[in-house]
C-alpha cells in the first residue's frame, strides 16, 4: 500500500501560478533594467490623447481608473508616438517628459514607477510558492500508515 499522501492539486496550482509570476516578473525586471540603463536621453513630447481603462477588485469592491497618455515627440526631425502611464491631471496638449535610448528612439517611456509592478508580482509569486511549500512540509508530517484517498485519513498499520 502507498504510505504517502498524494500532493493535492490545491498545492500544485499555487506553485505553478507562483512560478509563472516569478518568471514573468524577472523578465519584466530585466527588460526595465536594460531599458533604463540605455535610456540616456530625454525629450519633451506633447500629449495628443488620453485613454482610460478601469479595473475592478472583486475582493474589496473598489474600481481603479488607469490613465495612459499618447505622446507625440520628434527626434532628429522624425516624429514618433508612444503610450505611457500618466496621472489623472494630465491633459491633451500638455508637455510630457520622456526618456529614450538614442539607438532606439522609437522606444520612449515616461519616468513613472520603473520597477514597482515587477517587484510586487515577484513578491506575490514568491509568497504563493512559499505558502505551498509550507503546506507540503506540514502535510509530510502526517502520521505514518496507509493513506485512504477517499476518506482523507490514515489507517494505522
Amino acid at each position: 500500500m502507498n504510505d504517502k499522501k498524494p500532493i493535492s492539486y490545491l498545492i500544485i496550482i499555487p506553485i505553478t501560478i507562483g512560478l509563472v509570476f516569478v518568471v514573468l516578473s524577472v523578465l519584466s525586471l530585466l527588460n526595465n533594467v536594460i531599458f533604463w540603463k540605455n535610456a540616456t536621453e530625454s525629450i519633451t513630447g506633447t500629449i495628443t490623447e488620453i485613454t482610460t481603462s478601469e479595473s475592478y477588485d472583486s475582493d474589496t469592491g473598489h474600481s481603479t481608473i488607469h490613465y495612459a497618455a499618447h505622446v507625440l515627440y520628434a527626434i532628429n526631425g522624425k516624429e514618433y508616438t508612444t503610450q505611457t502611464a500618466c496621472s489623472y491631471y494630465e491633459s491633451v496638449g500638455d508637455e510630457f517628459l520622456l526618456h529614450y535610448n538614442p539607438d532606439k528612439p522609437e522606444d520612449a517611456r515616461g519616468g513613472g514607477s520603473r520597477y514597482s509592478f515587477s517587484i510586487i508580482s515577484l513578491l506575490a509569486g514568491g509568497i504563493m510558492i512559499s505558502k505551498a511549500i509550507k503546506t507540503i512540509k506540514k502535510n509530510s508530517k502526517q502520521p505514518s500508515g496507509n493513506y485512504n484517498q477517499s476518506s482523507g485519513n490514515y489507517a494505522k498499520k
